[in-house]
């Protein structure tokens, strides 16, 4: 009777452990489904390929995937790049957030998605074992940066996300009023 109740306890203990975990902790993602009334899927992907190539110079370079038949685009892109003195963290460092951009188009309307954001620090040669050390890694909605205590990481990691908010809420606002009024001649 004994081992029947501690082996639920310790069962429910796990559940329970495992739910909050999932609940509290998750990547950062914005998405959503915009109306575009009347117009064409063909009008909004050649306008989402367009935005893509105002945005982020090199088009080819960046596309994962793209189906115009299935109205779909995804590129992988960096996002927000900064440079960090000796006096911030260890090392000079420039650091990159890159993120995953997916638009979807069907008549009359488009979901745009951006993910999969991960915060990475670029080996410039003289500071090797420490870029591993001060980069962020998948960026998540949590509120303060777990995996190192230094106040620098806490101050690298709340600089980022808002950055990364502020970056991503420009492009999205950049794509809404492009597909609002896309191209005439496709």
């Amino acid at each position: 009777m004994m081992l029947k109740f501690y082996t639920i306890l310790i069962f429910a203990a796990a559940l329970i452990s495992n739910l909050h975990g999932q609940d509290t902790i998750t990547p950062i993602n914005y998405a959503a489904v915009i109306q575009v009334d009347s117009i064409p899927k063909e009008v909004l992907f050649s306008t989402a390929r367009k935005w893509f190539n105002e945005e982020f110079a090199d088009y080819k370079s960046i596309v994962q995937f793209e189906d115009k038949e299935e109205g779909v685009i995804t590129v992988k892109a960096i996002i927000y790049t900064k440079h960090y003195n000796e006096e911030y963290l260890y090392g000079q460092f420039a650091c990159n957030v890159r993120c995953q951009i997916s638009i979807y188009v069907k008549d009359g309307k488009y979901r745009y998605e951006f993910s999969n954001f991960i915060h990475d620090c670029i080996d410039n040669g003289q500071y090797k074992d420490l870029v591993k050390e001060n980069s962020l890694g998948i960026l998540t909605n949590e509120k303060s940066y777990t995996k190192n205590s230094r106040n620098a990481y806490q101050k690298l990691w709340n600089e980022t996300i808002l950055s990364v908010d502020a970056n991503v809420q420009d492009l999205i606002n950049s794509l809404k009023k492009a597909m609002s009024s896309p191209i005439k001649n496709w």
